[in-house]
């Protein structure tokens, strides 16, 4: 009782609220008689009542227990004035409720600015390979069932060189004249998108990555089995592909956002460029992990990419689609977008 009493009122006792007055030490002669005084305690007046505060010195046999009581005693009744009194308390610091699926955020930068525009995705399983038996290839075979335990965050756009300019100098990543700002950052090889995701994390204090490829896969589908997220067919004016194929306006990229989001709120998972993930190649499925993490075995000079470009065809847009390239290998098709890890 007596350290509990002690450390409530050293918690909820303030400097300020200390008396000057020393009631008595533990020396002369009334040492030892079996008061309070004999151990340093201080007066701290509040309203009508006063706690006796223990400052140092000692406690031993029957006076521990008796000044242990009073101090616990002073201290509900300075609880009790101070509340009527309208003496303040500082209250525990509130704990920021965890982002919610949905959601949408961007952390700060520490040298000025914002991170890409965050989404936050649930957890959840799904089925991962050619799952609509249209248009397969073997590299999209076995389909097999992927559980993702939980939730995180994935950028709602393709990484843009407004957000990668923040990074490099304004030139270091080309746009060839197709365009910057809110555009989708290109000529980027993978080892450039593992330098910007190291870079981000420390800007923020977060953990931030690539995308492995289940996630991604789980992204794209939004919850569908079917070749696009909205369906079998490509459609007009869903994505941007080929010419003419996709029906849009765009003869290169265009800007991120320009096509309705899929069910999980994310921009352009098909089309536009071809995304960086994280895992190592393997020219099919057999062994692949199914708790939605990357694969780091296999052929780990390529590294995968998804969703197909403003320059491919749309069976390459398909959710299931996969290609390879060596990770240093830079293209105007080739971008990237990222996922921040969030504390359970």
């Amino acid at each position: 009782m007596k350290t509990l009493a002690v450390a409530l009122a050293v918690l909820l006792c303030s400097d300020a609220a200390l008396a000057q007055d020393p009631l008595g030490d533990d020396s002369g002669p009334n040492a030892n008689d079996g008061r309070c005084d004999d151990t340093r305690f201080e007066n701290i007046g509040a309203g009508s009542s006063n706690i006796v505060f223990w400052e140092g010195g000692r406690y031993d046999g029957r006076d521990a227990t008796d000044c242990a009581d009073l101090l616990l005693q002073g201290l509900i009744a300075w609880r009790r004035d101070t509340a009527v009194a309208g003496v303040f308390v500082e209250p525990e610091p509130a704990t920021a409720p965890a982002p919610q699926p949905g959601q949408s955020f961007s952390d700060p930068l520490s040298s000025g600015g914002q991170g890409p525009e965050m989404v936050v995705i649930p957890a959840g399983s799904f089925r991962m390979g050619c799952v609509s038996g249209q248009d397969c290839s073997d590299d999209e075979m076995p389909v097999h069932g992927v559980t993702i335990s939980h939730a995180f965050a994935v950028s709602k756009y393709e990484v843009t060189f407004e957000d990668y300019d923040r990074f490099t100098n304004l030139n270091r990543a080309s746009s060839e004249g197709r365009g910057r700002g809110r555009r989708p950052v290109i000529n980027v090889s993978w080892d450039d998108a593992q330098k910007y995701v190291s870079w981000l994390s420390r800007q923020t204090g977060q953990t931030y990555r690539l995308l492995s490829e289940a996630e991604w896969e789980y992204v794209a589908r939004a919850g569908s089995e079917t070749q696009y997220s909205w369906g079998n067919e490509i459609g007009s004016n869903r994505a941007n592909c080929y010419e003419e194929n996709c029906g849009d306006q765009w003869d290169i990229s265009a800007p991120v956002g320009s096509f309705p989001a899929n069910a999980f709120g994310v921009h352009d998972m098909h089309g536009n460029v071809w995304e960086w993930v994280e895992d190592c190649w393997n020219a099919g499925y057999a062994g692949a992990p199914v708790d939605g993490s990357a694969w780091p075995s296999g052929n780990c000079s390529e590294r995968v990419l998804r969703g197909g470009s403003w320059f491919g065809l749309p069976r390459g847009l398909r959710s299931a689609g996969r290609v390879r390239y060596t990770a240093g290998f830079r293209l105007i098709i080739i971008g990237f977008r990222v996922v921040r890890t969030l504390t359970p």
